[in-house]
C-alpha cells in the first residue's frame, strides 16, 4: 500500500517538473519487463522457500508475490491512464503484464486490480471512439464477451483451478491463509490477556514469535 501511494506520488512529482508522460510510460514498461526476465532466469533475491510454496512466487526483485503483481497491474493502469499519450506498443503491452501478474503470481490483490483494468480500459476505449460508433462498440463487446464464455467457457473452467491465483482462492488453504488464521488466533489470545490495557505498540511481533505484525489491523490494535 505505501509503495503505491509512492508511485503515485512519484509520478505527480515527474509530470509536474516536466518530464512527458511517455518517458514514465517507458521506465514503467522497462520495470515490468526486468521483473519478468528476472522470474524467467529464476534471478533476484533468495526465493522463499520455507513456506512450501512454489519458489516462482518469490522471485524478482521484490521478493513478495503481491508486490510483484501490484507493480506489473498497476503499471498497466498507469500506460491506459492516457493511452493515446502512451503508444500503441506500451498499451498492448500492459495486457501482458496483467496476464503475467495472474498467471505467475498467485496474488489474489492482481485479480481485483486487473477487474479494474479492464473497466479502465473499456472507458477509455470509449471515449475514443467517434460518438456514431459508440454504440457499436458496446454491441461488439458484449458480444465478443458472451461468443468467448460460450466458446471457452467449459475450457477455463476445467484449467481455471490449475492457475494459482485460482487455486488459493477458492481453497484457502496455501501458507498464506493459513498464517494469517494464525496469527488471528494469538493476537486474540494475547488480547484476552490484558483485555483493558494491551502490550503496548507493535508488541504483537515479539510476543507472538512471529517477527511480523499480525496482518489484521482489528487484531493488532487489540493486541496492543
Amino acid at each position: 500500500l505505501t509503495s503505491a501511494f509512492l508511485g503515485a506520488i512519484g509520478v505527480a512529482a515527474a509530470l509536474q517538473s516536466g518530464v512527458r508522460f511517455r518517458w514514465l510510460i517507458y521506465a514503467q514498461v522497462a520495470c515490468n519487463l526486468l521483473q519478468m526476465a528476472l522470474f524467467f532466469t529464476g534471478t533476484g533475491l533468495e526465493p522463499a522457500t520455507e513456506s512450501g510454496e512454489d519458489p516462482a512466487r518469490y522471485s524478482g526483485l521484490t521478493d513478495n508475490a503481491n508486490e510483484l503483481a501490484l507493480q506489473c497491474t498497476l503499471g498497466a493502469c498507469l500506460i491506459w491512464l492516457f493511452p493515446k499519450k502512451s503508444g500503441v506498443m506500451p498499451c498492448c503491452f500492459a495486457f501482458v503484464s496483467v496476464a503475467f501478474a495472474l498467471a505467475v503470481t498467485g496474488s489474489r490483490k492482481s485479480v481485483l486490480v486487473a477487474a479494474f483494468f479492464l473497466v479502465m480500459v473499456f472507458i477509455q476505449a470509449y471515449g475514443l471512439v467517434p460518438k456514431e460508433r459508440r454504440r457499436l462498440l458496446v454491441a461488439s463487446a458484449a458480444g465478443m464477451a458472451c461468443l468467448l464464455g460460450l466458446f471457452l467457457g467449459p475450457m477455463a473452467w476445467e484449467r481455471g483451478r490449475e492457475l494459482l491465483v485460482v487455486e488459493r482462492s477458492l481453497d484457502f488453504e496455501d501458507s498464506s491463509y493459513r498464517t494469517r488464521a494464525e496469527m488471528v488466533e494469538q493476537g486474540f489470545q494475547l488480547w484476552c490477556a490484558a483485555p483493558v490495557f494491551g502490550h503496548g505498540m507493535d508488541a504483537f511481533r515479539s510476543l507472538s514469535g512471529q517477527g511480523t505484525y499480525s496482518h489484521n489491523n482489528y487484531i493488532e490494535l487489540l493486541c496492543n
